[in-house]
Protein backbone atom coordinates (compact mmCIF):
# COMPACT_ATOMS: atom_id res chain seq x y z
CA UNK A 1 0.00 0.00 0.00
CA UNK A 2 2.91 2.35 0.68
CA UNK A 3 4.14 1.96 -2.90
CA UNK A 4 0.67 2.77 -4.23
CA UNK A 5 0.45 5.87 -2.04
CA UNK A 6 3.89 6.97 -3.20
CA UNK A 7 2.78 6.58 -6.83
CA UNK A 8 -0.35 8.63 -6.14
CA UNK A 9 1.72 11.36 -4.47
CA UNK A 10 4.01 11.40 -7.53
CA UNK A 11 1.16 12.23 -9.92
CA UNK A 12 1.12 15.79 -11.19
CA UNK A 13 -1.93 17.67 -10.03
CA UNK A 14 -4.56 18.90 -10.09
CA UNK A 15 -6.16 15.56 -10.99
CA UNK A 16 -9.55 14.95 -12.62
CA UNK A 17 -11.44 11.67 -12.49
CA UNK A 18 -14.18 11.77 -15.13
CA UNK A 19 -17.08 9.35 -14.88
CA UNK A 20 -16.67 9.48 -11.11
CA UNK A 21 -20.27 8.53 -10.37
CA UNK A 22 -19.66 5.04 -11.77
CA UNK A 23 -18.16 2.11 -9.88
CA UNK A 24 -14.61 2.37 -11.22
CA UNK A 25 -14.48 6.17 -11.29
CA UNK A 26 -15.84 6.57 -7.75
CA UNK A 27 -13.44 4.04 -6.28
CA UNK A 28 -10.46 5.47 -8.16
CA UNK A 29 -11.38 8.97 -7.00
CA UNK A 30 -11.65 7.86 -3.35
CA UNK A 31 -8.32 6.02 -3.54
CA UNK A 32 -6.57 9.16 -4.79
CA UNK A 33 -8.48 11.51 -2.46
CA UNK A 34 -7.34 9.47 0.55
CA UNK A 35 -3.76 10.45 -0.34
CA UNK A 36 -4.05 13.99 -1.69
CA UNK A 37 -6.57 16.86 -1.75
CA UNK A 38 -6.12 18.15 -5.32
CA UNK A 39 -8.35 15.57 -7.00
CA UNK A 40 -11.80 16.31 -8.40
CA UNK A 41 -14.65 13.94 -9.21
CA UNK A 42 -16.35 14.90 -12.47
CA UNK A 43 -19.97 13.74 -12.65
CA UNK A 44 -22.78 14.43 -15.11
CA UNK A 45 -25.38 15.96 -12.82
CA UNK A 46 -24.79 15.66 -9.09
CA UNK A 47 -22.95 13.36 -6.78
CA UNK A 48 -24.73 10.08 -6.23
CA UNK A 49 -24.65 7.58 -3.38
CA UNK A 50 -21.14 6.43 -4.32
CA UNK A 51 -19.81 9.92 -3.55
CA UNK A 52 -22.18 10.85 -0.72
CA UNK A 53 -19.40 11.32 1.84
CA UNK A 54 -17.20 13.39 -0.51
CA UNK A 55 -17.08 17.15 0.07
CA UNK A 56 -19.00 19.23 -2.43
CA UNK A 57 -15.81 21.17 -3.23
CA UNK A 58 -14.28 18.03 -4.75
CA UNK A 59 -17.27 17.12 -6.95
CA UNK A 60 -17.81 18.97 -10.22
CA UNK A 61 -21.04 18.49 -12.17
CA UNK A 62 -20.09 18.90 -15.84
CA UNK A 63 -21.75 17.52 -18.96
CA UNK A 64 -18.70 16.52 -21.00
CA UNK A 65 -20.98 16.36 -24.05
CA UNK A 66 -21.20 20.16 -23.80
CA UNK A 67 -18.00 21.60 -25.35
CA UNK A 68 -18.36 24.96 -23.57
CA UNK A 69 -18.82 23.31 -20.18
CA UNK A 70 -15.83 21.06 -20.84
CA UNK A 71 -13.68 24.05 -21.80
CA UNK A 72 -14.76 25.84 -18.63
CA UNK A 73 -13.78 22.77 -16.58
CA UNK A 74 -10.31 22.61 -18.13
CA UNK A 75 -9.79 26.37 -17.84
CA UNK A 76 -10.90 26.51 -14.21
CA UNK A 77 -9.08 23.43 -12.90
CA UNK A 78 -6.04 23.29 -15.18
CA UNK A 79 -5.63 19.54 -14.69
CA UNK A 80 -2.24 17.94 -15.09
CA UNK A 81 -3.50 14.37 -14.81
CA UNK A 82 -6.86 13.05 -16.05
CA UNK A 83 -8.28 9.61 -15.39
CA UNK A 84 -11.10 9.00 -17.88
CA UNK A 85 -13.73 6.56 -16.60
CA UNK A 86 -16.63 7.87 -18.71
CA UNK A 87 -19.01 5.25 -20.07
CA UNK A 88 -22.51 5.28 -21.50
CA UNK A 89 -24.12 2.25 -23.13
CA UNK A 90 -22.64 -0.42 -20.90
CA UNK A 91 -26.05 -1.19 -19.38
CA UNK A 92 -29.04 -2.64 -21.22
CA UNK A 93 -31.13 0.45 -20.43
CA UNK A 94 -28.58 2.77 -22.14
CA UNK A 95 -29.56 2.23 -25.78
CA UNK A 96 -29.38 5.60 -27.58
CA UNK A 97 -26.73 5.09 -30.33
CA UNK A 98 -26.13 8.82 -30.80
CA UNK A 99 -25.61 9.40 -27.09
CA UNK A 100 -23.38 6.32 -26.84
CA UNK A 101 -21.03 7.62 -29.54
CA UNK A 102 -21.23 11.24 -28.34
CA UNK A 103 -20.39 10.31 -24.75
CA UNK A 104 -17.79 7.61 -25.27
CA UNK A 105 -16.04 9.03 -28.32
CA UNK A 106 -16.78 12.62 -29.28
CA UNK A 107 -16.71 14.05 -25.75
CA UNK A 108 -13.30 12.46 -25.19
CA UNK A 109 -11.99 13.81 -28.51
CA UNK A 110 -13.12 17.26 -27.37
CA UNK A 111 -11.61 16.83 -23.90
CA UNK A 112 -8.24 15.64 -25.22
CA UNK A 113 -8.18 18.42 -27.84
CA UNK A 114 -8.63 20.99 -25.07
CA UNK A 115 -5.95 19.36 -22.94
CA UNK A 116 -3.54 19.27 -25.89
CA UNK A 117 -3.66 23.08 -26.08
CA UNK A 118 -1.84 23.37 -22.75
CA UNK A 119 0.85 21.48 -20.89
CA UNK A 120 -0.45 18.42 -19.07
CA UNK A 121 1.22 15.30 -17.73
CA UNK A 122 -1.06 12.33 -18.37
CA UNK A 123 -4.39 11.18 -19.74
CA UNK A 124 -5.31 7.67 -18.57
CA UNK A 125 -8.31 6.07 -20.27
CA UNK A 126 -10.29 3.17 -18.79
CA UNK A 127 -11.23 1.01 -21.74
CA UNK A 128 -13.66 -1.89 -21.80
CA UNK A 129 -13.50 -5.59 -22.53
CA UNK A 130 -16.44 -4.85 -24.84
CA UNK A 131 -13.89 -3.45 -27.30
CA UNK A 132 -13.11 -7.08 -28.18
CA UNK A 133 -16.79 -7.85 -28.84
CA UNK A 134 -17.14 -11.31 -30.37
CA UNK A 135 -13.43 -11.94 -29.77
CA UNK A 136 -13.89 -11.99 -26.00
CA UNK A 137 -12.72 -15.48 -25.01
CA UNK A 138 -9.49 -14.53 -23.21
CA UNK A 139 -8.06 -12.41 -26.03
CA UNK A 140 -4.43 -11.36 -26.01
CA UNK A 141 -3.81 -7.64 -25.42
CA UNK A 142 -2.96 -7.17 -29.10
CA UNK A 143 -5.91 -9.21 -30.43
CA UNK A 144 -8.06 -7.53 -33.02
CA UNK A 145 -11.41 -6.43 -31.69
CA UNK A 146 -14.68 -7.48 -33.26
CA UNK A 147 -17.10 -4.91 -31.82
CA UNK A 148 -20.65 -6.22 -31.58
CA UNK A 149 -22.59 -3.18 -30.30
CA UNK A 150 -22.63 0.60 -30.52
CA UNK A 151 -21.00 0.66 -27.08
CA UNK A 152 -18.19 -1.65 -28.25
CA UNK A 153 -17.62 0.39 -31.42
CA UNK A 154 -17.49 3.67 -29.46
CA UNK A 155 -15.00 2.31 -26.92
CA UNK A 156 -12.81 0.77 -29.66
CA UNK A 157 -12.93 4.05 -31.60
CA UNK A 158 -11.83 6.17 -28.65
CA UNK A 159 -9.02 3.70 -27.87
CA UNK A 160 -7.80 4.02 -31.47
CA UNK A 161 -8.05 7.82 -31.29
CA UNK A 162 -6.05 7.94 -28.06
CA UNK A 163 -3.36 5.63 -29.51
CA UNK A 164 -3.12 7.99 -32.49
CA UNK A 165 -2.90 11.09 -30.30
CA UNK A 166 -0.28 9.49 -28.08
CA UNK A 167 1.93 8.43 -30.97
CA UNK A 168 1.41 11.05 -33.66
CA UNK A 169 0.35 14.23 -31.91
CA UNK A 170 2.44 13.96 -28.77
Amino acid sequence: MQALQANIRALRGPILVTGASGFIGANLFKLIADVRPDVYAVVLREKNWRLAEVSDEQVMAVDLNDPAATKNLIDSVGPQTVFDCVAYGAYSFEQDPGLIHQTNYQSIVNLVSLLAQRPFAAFVHAGSSSEYGDNSAAPAEDSVGEPNSHYAVSKAAVAAYLRYMGRKEN
